[in-house]
This record gives C-alpha cells, sequence and structure tokens, in this order.
C-alpha cells in the first residue's frame, strides 16, 4: 500500500502542484506505525506521524502547523485529524480505514478546500468503503 501511495503522491504532484500534501488515513495505531516506518524506509518524502498517545499536545499542533506551511508533505493518522483540521495544501487522503456517517463526510472535506489552482482533492480508497 505504501509503496502505491508514495508512487501516486509523486504523480499528484507532477499532475497538480509540487506543493500539495497528503494524508494517510489507518485502520489502527499499530498500521499507522507500520506506515510510518515503510515511509523512512522509502525516504521517499518527508512525513509525521499523529497519534493521540504519542508526543504532546504541543508536538501535534506543531506538526500540524508544520504541514500547513508545506514543511511535511504526508501526516499518517488514525484517529486524529479526520475533523476540523484546515489546511488547503491538503489534495490527496488515502484511505486504509472504513469511515462511515458523519466520520467519512468530514474527513472528505479535508480535501475540498481551494488551494491555487486546485478547486477540489482525490480521496484514493484502499478500505472499499461503498
Amino acid at each position: 500500500m505504501v509503496d502505491y501511495i508514495v508512487a501516486d503522491f509523486k504523480k499528484g504532484r507532477v499532475a497538480l502542484d509540487e506543493s500539495i500534501g497528503a494524508m494517510i488515513v489507518c485502520d489502527s495505531a499499530a498500521q499507522a506505525r507500520e506506515v510510518d516506518a515503510q515511509l523512512n524506509r522509502l525516504a521517499a518524502y518527508t512525513h509525521a506521524l499523529v497519534l493521540h498517545d504519542e508526543g504532546t499536545k504541543q508536538d501535534r499542533k506543531d506538526i500540524q502547523e508544520d504541514f500547513k506551511k508545506g514543511n511535511i508533505d504526508i501526516l499518517v493518522v488514525y484517529n486524529m485529524l479526520l475533523t476540523g483540521f484546515d489546511a488547503p495544501r491538503l489534495k490527496r487522503l488515502y484511505f486504509g480505514r472504513k469511515l462511515k456517517d458523519h466520520n467519512l463526510l468530514q474527513a472528505i472535506t479535508r480535501v475540498n478546500r481551494p488551494y491555487k489552482n486546485n478547486r477540489y482533492g482525490y480521496v484514493i480508497d484502499f478500505a472499499d468503503i461503498k
């Protein structure tokens, strides 16, 4: 999955804008840690792991600000930043987890912010959400 994401993100940046960012929504904290480890292995893009039980609240705020400024390319999350996180450069959202109802709608709207010439974002679904 991570190999596909890195290749797809690269294509997305070429097609859209080199400054866009991505978020990978994982099915568990363990999966998020493994995705983070695989991104470290590939060393293709800057990334950060955002979990409720890792780091301090200030650390998580700093990561969010760094992403918004373009210092981090990809965020790896489990239950964080799916609602209320407003970063217009977030244009690729990778679902490795099934979400439903309000949570799904809120997560999808993360990529629906105007940014430069990009009026909408892309959702890539590995979880087979129906």
